[in-house]
């Protein structure tokens, strides 16, 4: 456990050291090509952590921590542009922004996915009142259906930390220091390079829907 942690904190403080203040304001901008070994770890996730359409033709990947309360405010936005995009396909990255706070609400959701339960448990989570503690998710589990024997020996497996600290290790490279962040892009398809279409980032809450509605009709038209 030390080890993560320390493997999570030194992720978080680059991210937070080299985040371009610029972006902060900007809301909307386009990223210089990522390379390909990082853009098929970005696209193409580990579990099942897709919401929206498995096979849309526009990926928006969301950067997000469990604890964050704009993340929270924008869920409903999320649901709305998913339900209101056919083409949309959602992947979901959370990563350790809070700390140690976050470790069990992330564990969790990666736990459930494991059990085919990660949209239920990602719901519940960022829905909950209450603070997310190890019992909380434990209760959590326990109201969605979970087998609760088995997620808890997954959640505290070592599949799940190494994701926990991939995930954070993959929001430093890409400068993500604030959440939430997103990454719009056009799907790739087969034979193409996992870079090749042209990649939009947005960061913030202002005018989150109008935004990332925008963006994912450019990405839409290539």
């Amino acid at each position: 456990m030390k080890r993560w942690m320390k493997q999570w904190t030194t992720y978080l403080l680059l991210g937070v050291m080299l985040l371009p203040a610029a972006w902060a304001e900007m809301g909307d901008a386009v990223l210089q090509p990522v390379p390909p070994a990082i853009a098929t770890q970005l696209y193409n996730p580990q579990g099942n952590t897709i919401a929206g359409n498995p096979k849309g033709t526009v990926t928006l990947v969301e950067f997000f921590d469990y604890n964050c309360p704009f993340c929270r405010s924008l869920n409903p936005t999320i649901q709305k542009l998913i339900k209101k995009n056919p083409n949309l396909r959602v992947v979901y990255k959370e990563y350790l922004l809070f700390g140690d706070a976050s470790i069990p609400a992330t564990s969790a959701a990666l736990a459930a996915a494991q059990q085919n339960k990660y949209l239920q448990m990602h719901q519940a989570l960022l829905t909950s009142k209450h603070p997310l503690t190890t019992a909380e998710v434990l209760n959590i589990a326990q109201s969605i259906g979970l087998d609760v024997q088995a997620f808890q020996k997954v959640m505290n497996s070592k599949a799940v930390q190494q994701q926990v600290v991939s995930n954070t290790a993959l929001a430093a490279k890409l400068n993500m220091g604030a959440a939430p962040a997103f990454i719009i892009t056009r799907t790739q398809t087969a034979g193409q390079p996992s870079n090749a279409n042209p990649q939009y980032l947005f960061l913030g809450s202002n005018n989150a829907e109008k935004n990332l509605q925008a963006l994912i009709n450019k990405a839409a038209k290539g």
